[in-house]
């Protein structure tokens, strides 16, 4: 393509039978043999999005960072901001001193807006995209707390919590096109195992510590489920309660290959049965959007809510604790309280590869009552076999 200083072009050796060029809406389609074609291209010029940002006390939000996210992107705010290397990837301005803005156009509702501030912070999308002349912030939220492990409080000790956008709908697989927001804050206990998160969205998210499960692997662990409001403070503790649960993962007697034990997944969740939704009997013939049509369909109905409100249940409740196995197989969580468990181990290639796994270990199990809510005495699962489809070898216990 040949362009010109005036902003013609030309295009020259087609090497297609068809060429098509979309402009905006319009689709120009050029025979190969047609020779030269003059095409002229008028642009419209689109107003800039302007407006002002206000945090809650309706005092003007001076430079705040506005973020426009395109449907289907994707970014991540962690302690009220967001990382330099995201910043490349979205269209992004800042308020003046005064709180005003100037945005590329974009066409609502299919961005998602989002702003920033020391005050508080704004999520703009849907309808409400056309009245972005004014923009209030939400305060934020905060967590606090402690971390207990042992009966002793834990110092150093990094705390993480998160929350993050639904899927589009309930369909598996459906990703749906709106841009997906991940919210985080990550703190660090002192001497007395206290910590506080100060810029946490509002709504439903989950804390825990966060804990390093492989050579560059990390995740949470001892997870509660929090709500949190607009300028309040939800305090937790975590730990503190319930008891150790000791195990050792051992090998098949056939086991014929090598074995690098702290790069298996460990992980003890709470026992819950997930509910599953009447499907009809022609769901095997249904493609994707006749499937999600359906389902969103069935949500309005009064069976739909319920299970809704059952799942949403279920994720409430759900605890999790992920742990790293020693080089022998053994592994110790603490804390760990009253409640009906699954214990799940998965070990993968000793390469860290992405390949299947090469075997599984797993154990149901309960912790019952305890006096005064806790005990430092560990419930013992003992020996858990590992159900391998390639049989590793066994190391020299």
């Amino acid at each position: 393509m040949l362009k010109s200083p005036n902003g013609g072009f030309s295009l020259i050796e087609t090497l297609v039978l068809v060429l098509s060029i979309i402009v905006g809406l319009s689709l120009f389609a050029v025979a190969a043999d047609e020779g030269a074609v003059r095409y002229d291209i008028e642009l419209e010029r689109a107003e800039p999005v302007t407006g002002m940002v206000h945090t809650a006390d309706d005092e003007p939000a001076g430079w705040a960072d506005m973020f426009v996210l395109s449907p289907g992107g994707r970014l991540k705010i962690e302690n009220g901001s967001v990382a330099s290397y995201q910043r490349r990837n979205v269209v992004m301005a800042q308020t003046d001193d005064a709180g005003r803005f100037e945005l590329p156009p974009f066409e609502a509702p299919n961005v998602r807006l989002l702003v920033l501030h020391a005050e508080g912070y704004a999520d703009v999308h849907g309808e409400a995209l056309e009245q972005v002349d004014r923009i209030q912030l939400t305060r934020w939220s905060r967590v606090a707390g402690r971390v207990m492990l042992g009966g002793e409080p834990v110092e150093g000790d990094s705390v993480h919590v998160h929350s993050a956008d639904p899927p589009s709908s309930g369909m598996p697989g459906d990703a749906g096109a709106v841009a997906h927001m991940h919210w985080s804050g990550r703190g660090s206990t002192d001497a007395e195992g206290r910590f506080a998160l100060d810029r946490v969205r509002a709504g439903e998210g989950s804390v825990g510590r966060w804990i390093q499960l492989g050579p560059q692997t990390y995740g949470a662990t001892h997870t509660l489920r929090v709500q949190t409001e607009p300028d309040e403070t939800v305090i937790v503790q975590i730990g503190g309660e319930g008891r150790p649960v000791v195990s050792r993962i051992t090998l098949p007697e056939d086991a014929d290959r090598e074995v690098n034990w702290p790069q298996a997944r460990g992980l003890i969740t709470n026992r819950g049965k997930q509910p599953q939704p009447p499907l009809p009997e022609d769901w095997p013939t249904m493609d994707q959007t006749e499937r999600q049509a359906w389902y969103q369909q069935w949500q309005q109905t009064e069976e739909g809510r319920a299970f809704v409100a059952d799942q949403q249940r279920l994720a409430r409740e759900r605890r999790l604790f992920q742990f790293q196995l020693d080089s022998d197989g053994r592994f110790r969580v603490e804390d760990v309280p009253e409640g009906e468990y699954t214990l799940s181990v998965t070990l993968d290639e000793p390469s860290g590869s992405y390949s299947e796994p090469l075997g599984q270990a797993g154990r149901n199990f309960v912790i019952e009552p305890i006096e005064d809510d806790y005990t430092r005495e560990p419930l013992d699962l003992g020996s858990v076999p590992l159900q391998s489809r390639q049989t590793p070898s066994r190391e020299d216990e």
